[in-house]
């Protein structure tokens, strides 16, 4: 693939049938931000990520409700207790990542 070449959704769906995985990623193309849909990874998560990776690389953009967004390195350590309990538990890799790290605030 060339530098001009953008990676697709039908790409990943080539990837992803290669290695044998299934794909249980949920797409909501109708309510969008900033016209990026919103998905999550799979029906039980309770973390809507934006699907900005066509303009975007490394700016990682989440919401609980699709109406407040969050950016994960901005935010995540100022997340309340009952939000970060539900991103913690939808997205365990994210969850070790920021393990041990604090705030500002030394939280």
């Amino acid at each position: 693939m060339s530098k001009e070449e953008k990676y697709t959704a039908e790409d990943l769906l080539r990837d992803l049938e290669k290695s044998g995985e299934e794909d249980t990623t949920v797409w909501d193309e109708e309510n969008t931000w900033n016209g990026y849909p919103f998905y999550k990874k799979d029906e039980k998560s309770q973390v809507w990520w934006v699907d900005n990776s066509c303009d975007f690389v490394g700016e990682f953009i989440f919401s609980f409700d699709k109406k407040k967004v969050y950016w994960l390195f901005r935010d995540y350590l100022k997340l309340s207790k009952k939000n970060k309990k539900i991103f913690d538990e939808s997205e365990p890799f994210w969850a070790e990542f920021f393990n041990g790290k604090e705030n500002d605030e030394g939280v």
